[in-house]
């Protein structure tokens, strides 16, 4: 019987979702502001942890529901994946990012617990969004408004 390996790697799986919103000619970004370290108080974009027997898509929805409320998001569109090596001070964290584009801005109420991680979610102009964000979500940010451009053209 052939046995198998499995290196024993220290890192860990997260998803990371951009939501905008259209209203008119204005478009919004729904960002949360952090609870703990690292980055504690500073703006991020709705995202965390997958769990061990969650779908990445699945993890993707429950974090946007427990960190804003946002519920009933039809139109995730996985874009792109983010690894490097000092993303995340804590530990080695590959995330999943989604981006959604909705038609409404929903009342954001993140969900009380020990669960969530923020103290804060908002809904804010992409002219208005105050840079930097927490760890690499400049970069995240960047990259969905790229496909946000691709798609509304």
């Amino acid at each position: 019987m052939q046995q198998f390996v499995i290196d024993t790697q220290e890192l860990k799986v997260a998803v990371d979702i951009v939501v905008i919103s259209e209203q008119g000619d204005d478009r919004y970004i729904l960002l949360i502001k952090r609870k703990y370290e690292p980055f504690a108080g500073q703006y991020a974009i709705p995202g965390g942890f997958v769990n061990n027997d969650e779908e990445l898509e699945t993890a993707a929805l429950r974090e946007l529901q427990e960190e804003t409320g946002v519920e009933a998001v039809t139109n995730l569109e996985q874009i792109a994946t983010f690894g490097k090596v000092n993303r995340d001070p804590r530990k080695r964290v590959i995330s999943i990012v989604y981006l959604a584009i909705i038609n409404e801005l929903p009342e954001l109420l993140p969900a009380p617990g020990a669960d969530n991680d923020t103290t804060d979610a908002v809904w804010i102009r992409l002219e208005d969004v105050q840079y930097p964000l927490a760890f690499d979500h400049d970069e995240i940010v960047k990259k969905a408004l790229e496909k946000y451009s691709q798609i509304r053209n």
